[in-house]
C-alpha cells in the first residue's frame, strides 16, 4: 500500500469508520502524513473535548465541516466557541449540546458573539446549551424570567447578516428582537425555540420569516397581532407545545388559528382537552392510519405515549405525552377508530385496553404490534369477548424495542390470534414476523399455519417508532 498514490489512499481512509481513520494515522509515518493532509477526512466531526475539537478542526483545513460538540459544560464552553468562531466560515452543519447540566442563559451572548462572523456554508445550527425557564403562572415570577431572557435577545449583526445558505435553527432560547437579524435568516425554513411569552413583535417576526415553512414552538403566554399574518405566510408543520394553562382546543386558541391551523397539513402538540373533536374536524378527517407508541422526554412517566393519525388528504396529526395511565379505553376513541384501516400500537396497550362488548375493529386490514420481551413472560388475555375484525389480513408482529430479537412462545401467540381477536376464519390473514422469534415449549405444539394464512419471517428490522424521526428532525447530529 506503501507504492498506492496518496489520492487513492486517502479514497481508501474514506471508507474507514471515523476510529478507524484514527487508528490508520498512528499505523506509520506515510500513512499518518497522507491522512492529516487529507481534509477531507476531517469534514465530519464528532468531539467532546476541546483538545480534539481543536486537532480535528485544523486537520479538516478549509474543507466544509459538519460539526457536532457534545457533553460541554461551564468549563469548556469558551474555548469551544472560539474554535467555531474561528472556522465559522467553513462549518456547513453546527451542533452544540451541554452534558446533563444546562447552561446559565447568563452565557446566551457568548454564543452570538461567536456567531458574528459571515457564515457562507453554513446549512444548519442546532443549539441545545441551554433550557428556556417557565416560570410558575404569576406575575412576579413571569417578570423574572423576562428579564432574564433579554441577554437571549438576537443581535443584528447575528452572522453578520449573511448566512445564505442556513435553512434550519434550533436555538430554543433565542428571543427575536424585530427586525434583529431578519437578513441572517432569510432563508430560514425549519425554526425551533422556546418562550415563556410571545410578544406581538416576535410573533410578527416569526411570520415575516419569507421561507419558514416548519415551526416548533414551546410557548407559555402570547399577544397575537391584531393585523393579519403576511399574505405569503404558509406553514406545512407545526409543533405547538402548551406549557400554559390556556386550552388549545377549547376552543381553538388564537395562537394557532393565527398561525393558520386546521389548514396545516403536519401539526403536533400536546394532548388537550377536545382534541378528538379538534383533529377530526374539517378539513381533517377521521384517521385512516393510527400509530400508537410509548413517550418519553427525558423524564419518565408511565403511560404516557404519542399518537400518529394520518387522515384523507394528506393531513397529519401528532399528539404527545398522552397520559392514559395503565390502560387506554379504546371505548373513548371508538369514534376515532371507525375508519381505520391500520394500527399500530403497543402490545401491552393492546392487552390491557378496555373493551365493550359491542366493540369492534370494523375497517381495520393490517395490525402491527411492537412486542418486548416483558410482555412475553404474560400468557393470559382478558376474559372478554373476542374483538371482531372481519377484515383483518395482516398481522405483524415487531420486535427491535430493546434492539434484541423477541422470543415469543407460540401458544401465547396462538392466545393472542385465536382467544382475542375474532377475524375471518374463511379469509385469514397472513402473519409477518419482524424481530420476533416464535418456539415451541417443551411437550406442546402449536401449528400456526392452521391459524392463519401464511406465517411470513421478514429479514428487515422493525420500522424505528415514529417518535424517533420527531424527535431527530428538528435537530443535527454528525453521522459517521
Amino acid at each position: 500500500m506503501r507504492r498506492l498514490p496518496a489520492e487513492l489512499t486517502c479514497s481508501i481512509f474514506e471508507l474507514l469508520c471515523f476510529a478507524d481513520r484514527i487508528t490508520a494515522t498512528h499505523v506509520c509515518k506515510g500513512w499518518r502524513q497522507v491522512a492529516i493532509d487529507h481534509g477531507q477526512l476531517w469534514s465530519r466531526i464528532k468531539c467532546r473535548s476541546v483538545a480534539a475539537l481543536a486537532t480535528l478542526i485544523a486537520r479538516a483545513r478549509c474543507v466544509p465541516v459538519d460539526l457536532e460538540v457534545f457533553g460541554i459544560a461551564d468549563r469548556t464552553l469558551e474555548a469551544i466557541l472560539e474554535l467555531v468562531a474561528a472556522h465559522l466560515d467553513h462549518i456547513r452543519l453546527l451542533s452544540l449540546r451541554a452534558g446533563d447540566a444546562r447552561l446559565s442563559l447568563e452565557r446566551v451572548p457568548g454564543v452570538y458573539k461567536a456567531f458574528k462572523c459571515a457564515a457562507p456554508l453554513l446549512e444548519v445550527v442546532d443549539v441545545q446549551l441551554f433550557d428556556c425557564p417557565f416560570p410558575e403562572p404569576n406575575r412576579i415570577a413571569m417578570l423574572e424570567a423576562r428579564i432574564a431572557r433579554f441577554s437571549c435577545l438576537v443581535p443584528e449583526d447575528l452572522f453578520s447578516g449573511q448566512a445564505p445558505r442556513l435553512h434550519q435553527i434550533s436555538f430554543r432560547t433565542m428571543v427575536l428582537d424585530p427586525p434583529s437579524a431578519v437578513a441572517a435568516f432569510s432563508n430560514l425554513v425549519r425554526v425551533e425555540f422556546d418562550a415563556d411569552f410571545l410578544s406581538e413583535e416576535e410573533i410578527l417576526a416569526i411570520v415575516s420569516l419569507p421561507r419558514l415553512r416548519c415551526l416548533h414552538l414551546e410557548v407559555m403566554e402570547y399577544d397575537v397581532p391584531p393585523m393579519p399574518a403576511p399574505q405569503g405566510f404558509r406553514l406545512d408543520e407545526l409543533w405547538l407545545g402548551n406549557q400554559g394553562s390556556t386550552p388549545l382546543f377549547n376552543p381553538i386558541c388564537s395562537l394557532l388559528r393565527y398561525l393558520g391551523f386546521p389548514h396545516i397539513r403536519h401539526f403536533t402538540s400536546d394532548w388537550d382537552e377536545l382534541w378528538l373533536e379538534t383533529i377530526t374536524a374539517s378539513p381533517r378527517s377521521l384517521p385512516h392510519t393510527l400509530i400508537v407508541e410509548g413517550w418519553s422526554t427525558g423524564g419518565h412517566f408511565w403511560g404516557a405515549e404519542a399518537w400518529k393519525m394520518l387522515h384523507d388528504g394528506n393531513f397529519v396529526t401528532e399528539l404527545v405525552d398522552v397520559h392514559s395511565g395503565t390502560d387506554i379505553s379504546w371505548t373513548d376513541e371508538q369514534h376515532l377508530l371507525a375508519n381505520v384501516r391500520e394500527l399500530t400500537v403497543l402490545y401491552y396497550d393492546l392487552r390491557m385496553a378496555y373493551y365493550e362488548d359491542d366493540f369492534e375493529f370494523s375497517e381495520l386490514e393490517r395490525l402491527c404490534v411492537r412486542v418486548s420481551a416483558a410482555d412475553c413472560l404474560r400468557d393470559d388475555w382478558p376474559d372478554d369477548d373476542r374483538i371482531p375484525c372481519p377484515k383483518l389480513r395482516t398481522i405483524e408482529l415487531w420486535g427491535g424495542i430493546d434492539d434484541s430479537t423477541v422470543t415469543m412462545r407460540a401458544v401465547d401467540l396462538a392466545a393472542f390470534l385465536t382467544a382475542f381477536l375474532d377475524h375471518d376464519t374463511y379469509s385469514p390473514p397472513d402473519l409477518v414476523l419482524r424481530d420476533v422469534e416464535i418456539v415451541q415449549p417443551i411437550g406442546s405444539r402449536v401449528d400456526l399455519e392452521e391459524l392463519v394464512l401464511s406465517v411470513q419471517r421478514h429479514e428487515g428490522d422493525a420500522p424505528d417508532p415514529f417518535t424517533v424521526e420527531l424527535k431527530s428532525k428538528w435537530h443535527a447530529s454528525v453521522q459517521d
